[in-house]
């Protein structure tokens, strides 16, 4: 009778600890992000595109959002940036040091 009392006392500490950790997720949309200008902006940005009553509305279906290789959003660029750093770099280091091989 004993164990089945603290089970269920254990059961309900934890149901506790789970309502308040989901609470607590609901009223911030980014948690593990730290209070700054960056996470503020995107807050304000999803909260008026989302918004009916907002003139910055965004229907769902004319929303798009893309992701590359890790899950974030990379530049709107035709190449990706280590091609350009290259296509930039390696000129100027050819032009100090045009012998390939020779150290």
């Amino acid at each position: 009778m004993k164990r089945t009392m603290t089970n269920r006392m254990m059961l309900a500490a934890v149901l506790v600890l789970l309502a308040g950790s989901q609470a607590h997720a609901q009223t911030d949309p980014l948690p593990s992000w730290n209070d700054g200008a960056a996470k503020k902006a995107i807050v304000e940005f999803v909260k008026a595109t989302t918004e009916k009553s907002n003139p910055k509305f965004v229907a769902p279906e004319a929303r798009i959002a893309v992701f590359d290789q890790d899950g974030t959003t990379w530049v709107e660029q035709p190449m990706y940036t280590q091609v350009v750093y290259c296509l930039e770099r390696v000129p100027a280091v050819v032009k100090a040091k045009p012998e390939p091989g020779k150290h």
